[in-house]
Formats: structure tokens, sequence, C-alpha cells
């Protein structure tokens, strides 16, 4: 634990604030008044206090704990944000409730110097009082140690108190110790037993039935057991019980299992977040917990004078001297004569089991197995429990014969795995494919001038699809019309003049014009570009390239027929060798699972390729019918009937081969 991470902010004792001295409490009273509520009770007042004294000296962890008589008690623990919610609770229990304990039993407050995870804590415990005629007296007993050093005052308290019954609570932090003077603990205790003190007068805390003031009971185990019942998860609850029963019987360890039939489930250790089973020690309490459930008596090891036991603790015994002779016990949690569960513990041997406190823990324990049950039952699956429900009900005449019924049927399984033959269906990756496809390319040299359809789009045959600019065309074809024009009257003029070597000349001229107009002619009838066949148009140039150049031959549209498919196959390595030419079987397109199509493969590739960083054959196979629905580009799982194998082999070649 980091000392750095919370160093207290109230000042030393030349700096204290003027209500530290316990004698003159008028202004923290005034103070605690600004802080009160009118609406607050005695619980609402002492958890404001507690928050002042958390925020004035910021401890690295502090507990209050208060027990009114009348109702449920106070129970509050702080902590620094750098200290593990574990190492926190860890704290209260080996060690504020033992200043709990050492406070209630000497009725003052105590200063104490502990060492936590190697690290020296100034530990300081203020009792909380009933209001009683001796508030004046107890309110000046911090002064007995004004003087006194707190690493001198370890483990001591100051003057007795004239009226021990009267605590009915404590405030207890615990901080790193300051480094400019030990005066300051003194300083900060006597204000906290003032902010205490003035908390206690204001609330008039007494119990409503009597006079005389109720002491703090031990906490019981299954205080809490309602509410830790909404956790929901068994693991979670029994983390929950086994921390409570430890920190409130200063217990060194506590686990706890769930009993499974002859076996039992170790679910949760004390001050451990998770189980690790193979743990020596983990295994030493499991091995403890089948010995109480064989014995179906709770063991103690050694025997607790006054508690009769039968019990064989052989494995007790060594779970005792694996730690050092320490007293440890296991008690069976019963539900009828059905054993729920296993509480297993340890203690130190200076302070031993006794039967009171077993007859305590026994009759706090009981319900915990069926609580432990029924939330294990809950935290299960819907048919986990159905089977429950059913087996329950089921008596021992009709479970043998389930019994024999289950081992014929797994011989009979073991049978057909090892000497039946099953036909061979390896799972390939497919892709369909249409088995007509028609590619529309630029008819000459020109500009793209419309575009009348998108992909995707379904056409017949005879639909225009595209058109190119016949502008230039046009322009051509009206020059050659009055190019022919001109030669025409040449040739009148021929005539006339009866030249008939000009007329020669003139008739070829006209001839190679007429040629190049119906040239002219031809390209404008083929700038309209139509469907040579229905089907769905798989790939088409976008609208934005209309007015761009496009030279003769250039790809424009493609046709796919929606009449005829085929399944592309990848075929891995591994399968090759099973597939033929002619073979049958399914394809399964991965956006619809629940149909599937029958296939034969047309063609096998002789060469491999690399896809999805496989290698892999390609191999066509041929769709007997398809659906309106398919494109070309769908992917699926073709499943192909080869031959017939050893069911062993089926199952396990693949291994076998890697």
């Amino acid at each position: 634990m980091p000392t750095s991470t919370a160093t207290p902010t109230r000042p030393a004792s030349s700096a204290a604030p003027p209500a530290a001295n316990p004698s003159q409490p008028t202004d923290v009273r005034r103070e605690l008044d600004a802080l009160f509520e009118p609406k607050d009770d005695a619980a609402g007042k002492l958890r404001r206090a507690f928050r002042w004294i958390n925020e004035e000296t910021a401890p690295l962890v502090s507990s209050l704990y208060v027990d009114f008589g009348k109702s449920k008690p106070v129970s509050l623990l702080h902590k620094e944000k750098a200290v593990p919610n574990l190492l926190a609770i860890q704290i209260r229990q080996q060690l504020f409730d033992r200043m709990l304990d050492e406070i209630r039993e000497r009725g003052t407050a105590k200063t104490s110097l502990e060492t936590i995870d190697g690290n020296l804590l100034a530990v300081l415990a203020v009792p909380v009082y009933a209001k009683t005629e001796t508030d004046e007296v107890q309110s000046d007993e911090p002064e007995a140690n004004a003087g006194a050093d707190p690493s001198e005052s370890s483990g001591q308290t100051s003057k007795e108190s004239p009226q021990r019954s009267d605590v009915i609570g404590a405030v207890v932090t615990a901080s790193p110790v300051p480094a400019n003077g030990m005066g300051v603990l003194m300083d900060r205790l006597r204000w906290m037993h003032t902010v205490v003190h003035s908390a206690v007068q204001a609330g008039r805390i007494r119990d409503a039935e009597s006079n005389q003031p109720k002491t703090v009971p031990k906490l019981d185990a299954i205080s809490q057991l309602t509410a830790s019942l909404s956790l929901g998860s068994h693991h979670r609850l029994a983390i929950e019980l086994v921390n409570q029963i430890a920190g409130s019987m200063n217990f060194d360890q506590v686990a706890l299992g769930l009993v499974h039939g002859v076996k039992v489930e170790l679910l949760a250790i004390s001050g451990t977040p998770v189980v690790k089973h193979n743990m020596p020690g983990v295994i030493q309490i499991r091995q403890a917990m089948l010995e109480c459930l064989d014995n179906q008596l709770a063991v103690y090891c050694p025997e607790v004078p006054g508690v009769d036991s039968n019990a064989a603790s052989v494995i007790h015994e060594r779970w005792s001297q694996s730690i050092g002779g320490n007293h440890v016990a296991s008690i069976p949690l019963m539900s009828g004569d059905k054993v729920d569960g296993v509480l297993s513990l340890s203690c130190s041997r200076e302070q031993p089991l006794k039967q009171r406190q077993v007859d305590t823990l026994v009759e706090q324990v009981k319900p915990l197995g069926a609580a432990l049950r029924v939330t294990h039952q809950a935290s299960r699956g819907p048919l986990a429990r159905l089977l429950d429900q059913v087996m329950r009900y089921l008596d021992e005449s009709v479970r043998r014969p389930l019994r024999w019924i289950a081992l014929a049927g797994l011989l009979a399984a073991t049978y057909w795995f090892v000497a039946c033959e099953s036909v061979y269906r390896p799972a390939c990756r497919a892709q369909l494919q249409s088995s007509q496809a028609h590619f529309i390319a630029s008819p000459f040299d020109g500009v793209l001038k419309e575009v009348l359809v998108k992909e995707g789009h379904r056409i017949r045959q005879g639909d225009v699809i595209l058109k190119m600019d016949t502008r230039e065309l046009e322009l051509k074809r009206s020059l050659l019309l009055s190019e022919i024009r001109e030669i025409g009257v040449q040739l009148s003029n021929t005539l006339h003049d009866r030249d008939p070597t000009a007329m020669a000349v003139a008739q070829a001229h006209q001839e190679v014009m007429k040629q190049k107009l119906a040239a002219v002619d031809d390209q404008i009838q083929r700038s309209t570009l139509t469907a040579p066949m229905s089907g769905l148009v798989a790939r088409c140039v976008l609208p934005r390239q209309v007015g761009q150049p496009f030279r003769f031959g250039d790809e424009m549209v493609e046709i796919i027929g929606t009449d005829s498919w085929q399944v592309q196959i990848q075929i891995p390595d591994s399968v090759a060798a099973e597939i033929e030419v002619g073979q049958t079987g399914s394809f399964t397109p991965i956006g619809r699972p629940d149909e599937s199509f029958a296939i034969t493969v047309d063609s096998v590739s002789g060469q491999a390729q690399v896809m999805h960083d496989q290698n892999v054959f390609l191999a066509d196979a041929l769709l007997d019918s398809g659906g309106p629905w398919m494109r070309s580009g769908m992917e699926g799982v073709a499943r192909i009937q080869s031959h017939t194998r050893p069911n062993y082999w089926i199952w396990f070649h693949e291994l076998w081969n890697w």
C-alpha cells in the first residue's frame, strides 16, 4: 500500500482548529449544525460527522459502526481511490473489528501503530457512547493521552470510562504516520472525539425501550442474507457470506462449498476474490470438505470441549499441521437428511473454538445450504432446470433401465463409428455464376451520349441500353451528300461535252462517295446499342462517364442470363483427390441457408490456384434449377457426394493429413 496515496489534511497541533479541544466543543458543534439537515435522525447525523472526519483527515481507510438498539446497525466503510477494495475489506476485518472489540471492552479511545503490507499506519479509534449523564466526563477522555506518543500508546488506551456498557459503536481510521510530529495524532484523536461526541449529543442516541443502552453485538453471518440473494449468482453469494462470517467471528479463513452428489464445488474463500483450484491450500480445503461430506457430520480438529463429534478427522489433522497447528473445522449445511454444502474454517491457536461459539455458528449457518441451492438453481439455464425436475420425479426403478438404455446407445454409437461406412460429403466454398454472359462494346471511336440502364436492371432483348454521340457523323454525312451532288453535276457536264474519260473519272468518284456515305449511315445506325438477350445488367458504364470518349471495342455493358446458372467450387488440396466429374451434390447460399439446390460437377481444373490464403482447385458445377433472386457472385457452401469412406476416417482424416 503506498503511503503517499492519502496524507491527512488536518494541520499540526500548533495550527489545529479551535474545535480540536474537546473541552470547548462549541465551534465543532456549530460546524456540525451547519452540516446537519433538520430531517436527519441519529444515524444521519453520525453519517455526516463521519463524512466530515474523512474530508478533514483524509485517511487511507476508515470505518463507522454503530448499533442503536432499535434498528439495523449503521456500518460504513471509506477508502481512498488508490486502495484496492480487497485490501480495504481485509483491513476492516483484521484490524478495525479488533479495535472495535478493544474499545468496546475498555470504553475509551485508543491509538495504535500497525504494520499493514509493510507500511506503518497510525490507527485512531474513537468510541461512540449512548447519551447518558457521563457524557461530559467521556468527552474529556482523550485528554489523558494528550502528551503521549502514539508509538508508546500502541495497544494502550486512555483512562477507563466509568460506564463501559455505554459504548455502542466506534469510528476507526488508518492513515500514514505524519512526518511532522507524533503529537499531531493526539490532536487529531481529540478532534475526532469531539466531533463524534457532538454528533451523539445532537442526535440523542438512546434505546427507546430502556435506559440501558445496548452493547454492540457480534455481526451476524447471515444478517444480510436476503439482500445477498438478490446478487443472483451463487458464486457472488458465497463470496459475500464467507467474508461476513470471517469478519464477524474473527476466523483466519472461511471457505464455502456446494455439494453435487459425491463431489464438492469450492465456491469461495474469504479474503480471496478468485479461487485457484490447483493451489495446495485450496486442494487441502476441498479434501477436508469431502471428508466432512463422507462423515455427514461436523469435523473439528482438535476436538472442541463440550461438543460431541465422532467423525473421522485424518484429513483435517493434515490441514491443521500444514497451517502451523491452527484449529480447523468443517460443518455440513443440511436440508433435512441431505447435505447441500460444507462450510470449512480455520482459526488461530490463541483463539480456539469454544462450545458456545460452535453452537452459535451452527445455528447461524443452518439456512445457508438451502440459500445456496436455491441461488444455484436460479442461475442455471431453463433446460438444465427442466432436466433436474424430470430426474427428481424418476425413482430408482426407472433410473436403472435408463442407464442400460444409455449404455446400449453408447455401444451402438461406437460400432457405427468404427465399423460402418458413409458417403463422404466434403463442404467447400462456392460462388454462383451465370452460364450465359454477353459483353457490349463501343461500336466505333466516339463519345458516349446517354446511359439508359444501371447495374442490377432486368432488361429484355431489344431494349435500348446506350446511345453514342452522332453529331460528327451527321455533319460528315451532310458533306458527303453535298459532294455526291456536285459529282452528279460534273457527270451531266461531261455527258454534254461527250468526254468519256472525264465521265469515267466522275462516275468512279461518285461511287467512292456513296460507299463512304453508306459507312457513315451504318455507324449512325449502330450508335444506338440494344440488348442482344434478356437478362440482368451485371456491369455498366456510369452516368458520370457521359461525354467521355471511348475507343472501338471498349467494354461498356455486361449482360448475364438468369435462366441458366453454374457454381464455381473451390476444392482444397485435402479434398481434391475425392472430387470427379459427374459427381452430384448440393449448393446452399449463405444468404438463404434454408434453401439448397442440386448440382452436378461439369469440370475440374488441373492446376491449383491460391485463393483466400489457401491452395485450391477450381471446379464448375451446373445448377439444376435457379431462382429470380439469384445474382452472380453470391457465395455459399457446396457439398459434393464423393466416395464411401469409414466413419472414423470422415471424422479424423483431416487431422491425420495435417
